[in-house]
């Protein structure tokens, strides 16, 4: 999933309100995240993030999400980008997972002794 990272930690993605991904977190809002790179063994790192998620159905913040998502991933603005995305906006939730526990790890550093 992409997402942005706001200053405090807190981790902020969107998915539909009606996905299966909402349901669960509805019923439950601890969660985990992970993030990882590499393909041999001994390049991998990555992190680990556990939380607990909050579900936000506002169309206008689910909007500005939207507008980060793009700018991060597109490596810039797009001009008209909220208006294309207002109706799908609007089926849609922010996920915010606040952190209570991080691990990391980089295989990188092991200097070849795995």
């Amino acid at each position: 999933m992409w997402y942005v990272v706001d200053p405090d930690g807190t981790v902020l993605m969107t998915t539909f309100a009606k996905s299966q991904k909402a349901l669960n977190l509805r019923r439950d809002p601890r969660c985990s995240l992970l993030v990882e790179s590499g393909r041999k063994y001994k390049d991998l790192k990555g992190l680990l993030v556990r939380g607990r998620a909050t579900l936000e159905a506002d169309t206008e913040r689910v909007l500005d999400l939207l507008e980060r998502v793009h700018e991060k991933y597109n490596r810039g603005p797009a001009a008209g980008l909220r208006d294309a995305m207002r109706h799908q906006a609007s089926k849609r939730v922010l996920i915010r997972v606040r952190p209570e526990r991080v691990s990391s790890w980089d295989h990188r550093k092991l200097g070849g002794a795995y």
